[in-house]
């Protein structure tokens, strides 16, 4: 026979997990704060480089082609180094309490936050059309999210590997306004990084031919 004791124990083990999906307002500051710190660093390594290159070689590197690589480089250092440390953060993401988890509550695994920077890419390449699927997805994916079965959610939650989980969507907003900061996301990050080479690129060089 059943007691009051059992119909609570019961209850609380078929009560679902409450996670707060992280929509796209949060995550596009967090993007812009990684962004910003892949792009200073890079440049800054860009200059060392050079200087490398004046000091020990003949200072004909061909500092555009320099700055993209080593930018591309730092990037799958910077997102899946930090990933795998902090299993699912970056520093973006650290200052907007929000983290990377797997679909179904297990440990991240190198692999698949190699294959979530490789949907990075594919999110970013398509006039960042990727980034802004988060907006219109119903569990807040982004392209690089569904390639590698991960999901973004508050810091203080977890996924429990039950599954038994109720989804909550956060920054659901207006969808003009994610209209309107993904237009941004879309001209403004090819704009970044072109004004960056074309100003930046002949101050790198313009300096280093200073030293020489």
């Amino acid at each position: 026979m059943k007691s009051v004791f059992d119909d609570i124990k019961m209850a609380s083990e078929t009560k679902e997990n409450k996670v707060q999906l992280i929509g796209f307002g949060r995550r596009f500051i967090a993007m812009i704060v990684d962004g910003l710190i892949v792009v200073f660093v890079s440049f800054i390594l860009a200059l060392l480089v050079g200087m490398v290159d004046v000091f020990f070689g003949q200072g004909v590197l061909p500092w555009n082609l320099i700055i993209v690589l080593i930018m591309l480089v730092f990037s799958i250092i910077y997102f899946t180094g930090n990933w795998v440390r902090t299993s699912g953060q970056t520093l973006g993401k650290l200052l907007l309490s929000i983290k990377i988890v797997n679909v179904d509550g297990s440990p991240l695994t190198t692999g698949k936050l190699f294959l979530r920077f490789f949907g990075y890419i594919l999110s970013g390449i398509v006039a960042s059309l990727g980034f802004f699927w988060v907006a219109v997805d119903k569990k807040c994916r982004g392209w690089h999210d569904i390639i590698a079965k991960t999901y973004v959610i508050d810091l203080s939650d977890d996924i429990p590997v039950d599954g038994n989980v109720s989804f909550v969507k956060t920054d659901t907003g207006k969808s003009w306004v994610w209209l309107v900061l993904w237009v941004i996301l879309a001209l403004g990050a090819p704009a970044v990084l072109f004004s960056g080479l074309w100003f930046l690129g002949p101050i790198v060089s313009n300096f280093l031919n200073g030293l020489r």
